[in-house]
C-alpha cells in the first residue's frame, strides 16, 4: 500500500487512503476506545474526547516516559485529530457502500527518517477482506512505536502490523 508524502507549511504530511469492510462506527470504536486501542496502538491511552481534552500515552514495557497530547477535533464517527508527541495524527471515516474510507494523516516536522509509513499503515492487508497479519496482540514487536528517538527503524520488507485487528475485525494469526 503507497501513501504520499509531502511538506505543507514547513512540516512533512504522511497521507494514506484505506477502504475498510467495517461501517466508521466500528472504526471509530477502534479509534477512540482504550481497550480497543490496546490491540493495535503502540501506547496505552488515557484520553478526555474532547477538543482540547488532555491525552496520557504510557508505553506497556517502559521503554520511555509517558507524555501527554492534546484532543484537536473530536467528531464522532468522522474525524479524530491529536496532538501525539511532536505529531499531530488525524483519522478522518467517510461512509463507503457497506464500509469506509479512512484517510490517516501524519504531521511532523521530521519525514521518517526512511520508515515507510512511520510504521502506521504499513502492515495494513492489501483489501479490507485481505489476509490478517501478527500486530502487537499477538506478541509481534511493532516498528515505529514512540516519539521520535525510540522509534525502532524498518527493515526493508518488514511490515508493522499493529493495525490488522482494525481492518480484520478478528485476532491476527
Amino acid at each position: 500500500m503507497n501513501g504520499t508524502l509531502h511538506a505543507e507549511d514547513g512540516q512533512f504530511v504522511l497521507r494514506f487512503e484505506r477502504r475498510l469492510a467495517h461501517p466508521a462506527e466500528k472504526v471509530w470504536a477502534a479509534l477512540t476506545d482504550p481497550a480497543e486501542l490496546s490491540h493495535w496502538f503502540p501506547q496505552d491511552v488515557e484520553a478526555d474526547l474532547r477538543p482540547g481534552g488532555t491525552m496520557r500515552f504510557t508505553f506497556r514495557n517502559g521503554e520511555a516516559p509517558p507524555f501527554d497530547g492534546e484532543v484537536l477535533v473530536y467528531d464522532p464517527p468522522r474525524v479524530f485529530a491529536y496532538r501525539w508527541a511532536a505529531d499531530v495524527l488525524r483519522w478522518d471515516l467517510r461512509p463507503d457502500g457497506g464500509g469506509c474510507l479512512l484517510t490517516f494523516t501524519d504531521t511532523g516536522t521530521d519525514q521518517g527518517q526512511g520508515r515507510p509509513g512511520r510504521g502506521w499503515l504499513a502492515g495494513l492487508p492489501g483489501s479490507a477482506g485481505g489476509p490478517p497479519r501478527r500486530c502487537r496482540a499477538s506478541g509481534a514487536r511493532p516498528v515505529g512505536t514512540g516519539p521520535p528517538g525510540v522509534r525502532a527503524p524498518v527493515r526493508p520488507g518488514r511490515r508493522d502490523d499493529r493495525a490488522a485487528l482494525l481492518i480484520d475485525g478478528r485476532p491476527p494469526d
